[in-house]
């Protein structure tokens, strides 16, 4: 039995606290995320990209900006064209609030692209009036659509580094392990609309898993998982028989995608720098891949380091690489971000009102 010094208990005392403070928990990642960027940073020099960062052509980086605003457009108009299958007249206001929002609350939490999908079918169902589950299921639908252009990039990326790129094993490794993430991540998701005895079973043993931990928070709505499950199949078995929404989506993604590879692209002429395709690709798929593993918030920290090695490695200046990657991340992950929280404030007092004008009649 080990002796319980001064250190320990206090150490187990704030360990306590930050399990139980979900904003304690995530400052405690984010910092840890901090800490890393200042070690790399340290590593490479803070002088010398401060120096990139201060000579970067504003033009260019404003021209970023708006291939992201665009991008983000696009993705709300793909949303839509999904909705359409079960509401052919949602709002753009409401859409984009819940859109926002989502990508906000992806952003804080520690579980990468995924932590804002429940709020995004939330609000959108509480601010149009969709059932819940249908609203789950074009949310669900929509994040395929996104996640596919990043495997296509991926199988890209790893067919031009096998013959045109000599790189260490460790970038092929990286890349690869997060095309089969991706692809299992699509591939499961299929399996269960598919098969929805599957689907019944796999909701069953997560919805135990949680009660261990948390007794009493799901057990109260077990009855309603064939309902539920039913509809939400349904609602994404009716897009995917619709081809005319289902060959629109596919060319909204690759617009999209086009997006946000331009968007990293006037970045680095922004540094005076320019790059290949399959530099931007690969970066894109395992930085993506590095923001989904639930370590810190958005992928805070462990994205950055993901870029500036894999930039470093493809032969990109270490300082150039740095700077590429903080206007990058500004644009993609901190506007977004302040975006979605203004959304998110906006989502909530509307849904409030609506409570009120209802409570009244």
């Amino acid at each position: 039995m080990g002796i319980r010094t001064p250190w320990s208990t206090s150490l187990r005392e704030f360990l306590r606290v930050i399990s139980r403070n979900k904003l304690a928990k995530t400052a405690l990642t984010f910092s840890i995320g901090l800490i890393i960027i200042i070690l790399l940073i340290r590593q490479i020099g803070f002088r010398e990209a401060w120096d990139a960062l201060q000579g970067a052509d504003k033009t260019y980086v404003a021209l970023a900006i708006i291939a992201s605003l665009v991008s983000i457009y696009i993705g709300g108009i793909r949303w839509r064209n999904i909705i359409n299958c079960i509401e052919p007249n949602v709002a753009s206001g409401p859409l984009f609030l819940s859109l926002l929002s989502g990508a906000f609350v992806n952003n804080v939490t520690p579980m990468g692209k995924g932590g804002g999908e429940p709020l995004r079918a939330y609000l959108l169902a509480k601010l149009t009036g969709i059932d819940g589950s249908s609203s789950f299921a074009t949310v669900l639908s929509d994040r395929i659509f996104d996640t596919m252009p990043y495997i296509v990039l991926g199988y890209l990326g790893v067919f031009n580094i096998l013959f045109f790129w000599d790189l260490p094993s460790i970038v092929l490794v990286t890349l690869v392990i997060a095309i089969i993430f991706l692809t299992a991540i699509v591939g499961i998701v299929m399996y269960v609309v598919y098969n929805i005895d599957q689907g019944k079973r796999i909701i069953t043993f997560i919805m135990n898993l949680i009660e261990r931990f948390s007794p009493g928070r799901v057990k109260k709505y077990e009855h309603l998982i064939d309902d539920k499950l039913m509809l939400f199949n349904d609602t994404i078995r009716d897009f995917i028989k619709d081809r005319k929404k289902l060959f629109i989506s596919t060319i909204l993604s690759m617009a999209i995608w086009a997006f946000w590879i331009i968007r990293t692209y006037l970045v680095f002429l922004a540094l005076d720098v320019s790059v290949s395709f399959t530099v931007l690709a690969v970066v894109a798929v395992v930085s993506t891949f590095m923001g989904m593993v639930p370590f810190s918030p958005g992928g805070f920290g462990t994205t950055e380091g993901a870029m500036i090695i894999l930039f470093s490695g493809f032969g990109i200046e270490p300082h150039i690489a740095v700077s590429a990657t903080f206007i990058d991340r500004f644009i993609s992950y901190w506007l977004p971000s302040i975006m979605g929280a203004f959304s998110l404030g906006i989502s909530h007092r509307v849904i409030n009102r609506m409570k009120i004008d209802t409570a009244r009649t």
